[in-house]
């Protein structure tokens, strides 16, 4: 896919920048004026892309939770190794 240079990618509605000029500086515009706005300067709403992973052999997710737990020392054990006797 070729993108064309001249376009700019914003990720705001045309209502979210309504509402961001009217709270942070009082401005009062349309949501259609926004949108002329956007088209004159080339702007466009950059949307959200669903994919899906290409990963074929996913292997067990829990299986990789529990290691991730097992290296974290216990509840009750705040220092371990030969130093643990002196705490």
């Amino acid at each position: 896919m070729h993108l064309d240079e001249k376009i700019r990618w914003t990720n705001l509605h045309a209502w979210e920048i309504v509402e961001a000029l009217k709270n942070e500086y009082s401005i009062k515009m349309s949501r259609n004026v926004v949108r002329q706005l956007l088209k004159r300067h080339d702007y466009r709403l950059r949307k959200a892309q669903k994919r899906q992973s290409m990963k074929k052999n996913i292997w067990d997710w829990n299986e990789q939770f529990d290691n991730i737990v097992k290296s974290f020392p216990s509840q009750n054990e705040i220092f371990s190794g030969p130093f643990s006797t002196i705490f």
